[in-house]
């Protein structure tokens, strides 16, 4: 398969699952990747990791006396999970790495994205002086950037080797 085909294959992977999730998005999901698996899991990290024993998950919110932080559609990490999935997809890989970077790469984007709520309500809780810098720059950034490094991690690991040539 050509580069352009491969292009072609990811944009429409990426495209057609966002369309996916987004019919779903108000028939329910947005209820349990929010508020189950986003929010639920950071105030549990806020609590045992951060000490905020008063940190309580509320519907999409993570709140506590100190910091009460919403989080919105797009700040659940699916838009990069989705693009992660996409471009493994498309890649050359084969089925068994192809299944691996796939479940690897959910569960890494998962914990990035865990790791980048748990910074922003850090901020909150320091008061909010960094918290517009960090949640519109800072951390997509550091965010695409480990999930670019984890996709090519699974690329220069998970190709087959080539076939041998012949010897001379």
């Amino acid at each position: 398969m050509s580069i352009r085909s491969r292009i072609a294959l990811f944009a429409a992977l990426f495209l057609g699952m966002q369309t996916l999730v987004a019919e779903a998005w108000d028939a329910g999901l947005s209820a349990i990747l929010i508020d189950r698996w986003t929010v639920a899991p950071c105030a549990w990290l806020a609590r045992h990791l951060l000490g905020q024993a008063d940190a309580l998950a509320i519907g999409s919110r993570v709140v506590s006396p100190a910091a009460s932080m919403n989080v919105l559609f797009g700040c659940d990490g699916s838009d990069v999970a989705l693009l992660l999935v996409a471009a493994v997809l498309a890649a050359p890989l084969g089925w068994k790495p192809r299944v691996a970077g796939i479940l690897a790469g959910l569960l890494f984007v998962f914990s990035v994205n865990q790791a980048r709520l748990l910074a922003l309500y850090c901020s909150l809780l320091a008061g909010g002086r960094w918290f517009g810098t960090l949640h519109e720059v800072v951390a997509p950034l550091a965010v695409v950037a480990l999930v670019l490094s984890f996709f090519l991690a699974l690329l220069a690991f998970g190709r087959p080797a080539p076939a041998p040539g012949p010897s001379l």
